[in-house]
């Protein structure tokens, strides 16, 4: 649903989007759910990107499966990955996943890239989390287009009011370049959620809403780049 990974930091939540790149969460999945959601790429016409996801709850922890397409008359690619992760003991999680890639630009060979991860997740107190995952990319056939060969993320979550969380994203990509990034949800009713989510380096802001009916959650959302200009993105996901 977010392209956004600090949300995958999240822990305890039915939505099955948001372990794509942060497969330590995985561990403590509360309840198992399939959803799809449909993107608009900066508002471009024929550039729309969608996403089949479904997560599943374990004895120990969880597994989640995904697959994103996107594509226009230049560009197509496609993904598919999955992640498991278990609980080591009642505050501590690991998960391990990977994805691999095929992308292609008209009138140029296709090109696949391998993106195995590695993730923690740490449980303090009642009301936060610590956590760190690593993703690195391995390219077969290298496009100069992908100058980034991996990401580490370091994330703390923690949850300042009955409804109200927040978490603070620090990350590198492996080129000795740091990026800050800030979110905060507010939930006024069990089946009402909003969120901010901002990027410091690029200052790009995203807010969404879901709504949930019983185990039908529905929500939309929108992205503004300040170069790119603005995304949009609908999504249902049911949870069993």
């Amino acid at each position: 649903m977010q392209p956004s990974s600090i949300l995958q930091h999240k822990v305890f939540q039915s939505n099955p989007f948001i372990h794509h790149t942060a497969v330590g969460g995985l561990a403590f999945s509360d309840s198992s759910s399939v959803g799809i959601s449909v993107e608009n790429k900066y508002l471009i016409t024929s550039l729309s990107k969608l996403n089949i996801s479904a997560q599943f709850k374990t004895l120990h922890g969880g597994l989640s499966i995904h697959m994103n397409t996107i594509a226009n008359e230049i560009f197509s690619g496609v993904s598919m990955g999955m992640g498991y992760g278990i609980r080591l003991s009642k505050t501590l999680g690991i998960g391990v996943g990977g994805k691999v890639k095929r992308d292609q630009f008209r009138g140029f060979v296709p090109f696949f890239i391998l993106s195995p991860q590695l993730g923690l997740l740490y449980l303090f107190a009642k009301k936060g989390s610590i956590s760190v995952h690593l993703r690195k990319l391995i390219k077969p056939n290298v496009h100069p287009f992908y100058k980034e060969f991996g990401n580490i993320s370091s994330c703390i979550n923690y949850q300042i009011a009955e409804q109200v969380e927040v978490g603070v994203e620090i990350t590198n990509d492996f080129r000795d370049k740091s990026n800050l990034n800030i979110y905060t949800e507010w939930s006024p009713t069990n089946q009402l959620q909003t969120y901010l989510y901002y990027r410091t380096n690029s200052t790009e802001i995203q807010t969404g809403i879901v709504y949930s009916l019983k185990r039908l959650g529905m929500g939309m959302g929108i992205s503004n780049h300040p170069f790119l200009g603005s995304s949009a993105f609908i999504m249902l996901h049911h949870g069993f």
